[in-house]
């Protein structure tokens, strides 16, 4: 009967560890690009603003509903407290325990349409009509 128990034990844990370490990947959205220069301008832009975080960003011409509802599959959607606003499509996902995006060391914003993607993109406030998906680790 020890025994019995003992491996009931060690397959749950075995199960806990697991499901914490797939809890804090991200994966890329199939058919997402990574945008190197878009990349690149943020990360410029993080460094200015002191964030001390990595970016990535990736862009599809896929719908925001779609990219959404993959990222909320495998991780959990953290809802902003202002509530909804005017403006484009956002979620943001976390790919780890934390609760909030100011804990949280993995994240991303989901967002349709890309405003301003580029640098030169800020001054005019320019829209593309793609979903971005801007990956977040500190």
């Amino acid at each position: 009967m020890q025994k019995k128990c003992f491996f009931v034990l060690v397959a749950v844990l075995v199960l806990a560890v697991s499901s914490f370490v797939v809890a804090g990947e991200f994966k890329v959205y199939p058919g997402a690009k990574l945008d190197e220069r878009a990349t690149n301008d943020a990360s410029e832009l993080a460094k200015q603003a002191n964030m001390g975080s990595e970016l990535k960003v990736y862009t599809t011409d896929d719908a925001f509903d779609m990219v959404a509802s993959f990222y909320k599959g495998i991780g959990t959607e953290y809802k902003m407290p202002s509530g909804p606003t005017k403006g484009p499509q956002c979620a943001f996902i976390l790919f780890d325990e934390e609760k909030d995006l100011s804990t949280s060391k993995l994240w991303a914003k989901i967002q349709r349409p890309a405003w301003e993607l580029y640098k030169e993109d800020i001054k005019e406030m320019k829209l593309r009509d793609i979903t971005v998906i801007i990956l977040v680790e500190k």
